[in-house]
């Protein structure tokens, strides 16, 4: 019996000293240390132009779209608190020979009867862009959209402008491809 119960003591002692050196359950737990980014000044989207001659109706246009960044609009932040400038965008419409047809700025706020309440309150106006004239109106594009996010992540805005300088705007499932073109 006292072999016995040696034998156990150095088997227990040996599997003691085996398993010495390696680790414990707690050192193989995986950690990461997040950190949140530091905020900068609010971020503002760089002012862009554009410019196309079109024909509408058989004649020639010009179609210029601004974008600049407003300090007085409300701002929009990001999960982490980064805030960002929203934007005005101009748009222009003249005829071949440079008489004004059509010329208003629009916001976020021009748009507000389409959007839910997420794109809403954390949306930025990036961009109004010329699509075709045809028909009876010159159509464009209107991108709404989270501040830092992926292709898809659009409300598709059609912006339609007639023959008298109406406007119409309305949501248009088939943009999302226009938008994905657009991003590329």
């Amino acid at each position: 019996m006292k072999q016995i119960i040696t034998l156990l003591m150095v088997a227990g002692i040996m599997m003691l000293g085996a398993c010495k050196g390696k680790n414990t359950a707690d050192e193989n737990i995986l950690t990461t240390n997040f950190e949140l980014p530091k905020l900068e000044e609010p971020i503002a989207m760089p002012e862009t132009e554009e410019h196309a001659e079109i024909e509408w109706g058989g004649r020639p246009y010009v179609v210029q779209i601004r974008r600049e960044s407003v300090d007085s609009l409300p701002m929009v932040a990001n999960d982490y608190g980064q805030k960002y400038i929203d934007n005005r965008v101009q748009v222009y419409i003249a005829t071949g020979d440079g008489t004004p047809f059509f010329r208003r700025s629009f916001t976020k706020a021009s748009f507000r009867s389409q959007l839910d309440k997420d794109f809403w309150r954390n949306g930025l106006l990036t961009g109004i862009h010329y699509l075709r004239a045809e028909g009876g109106t010159v159509d464009f594009t209107v991108a709404i959209s989270h501040p830092e996010m992926s292709d898809g992540d659009d409300i598709p805005l059609l912006l339609s402008v007639d023959w008298q300088g109406g406007v119409s705007v309305k949501i248009e499932e088939e943009l999302l491809d226009v938008f994905a073109d657009e991003q590329e």
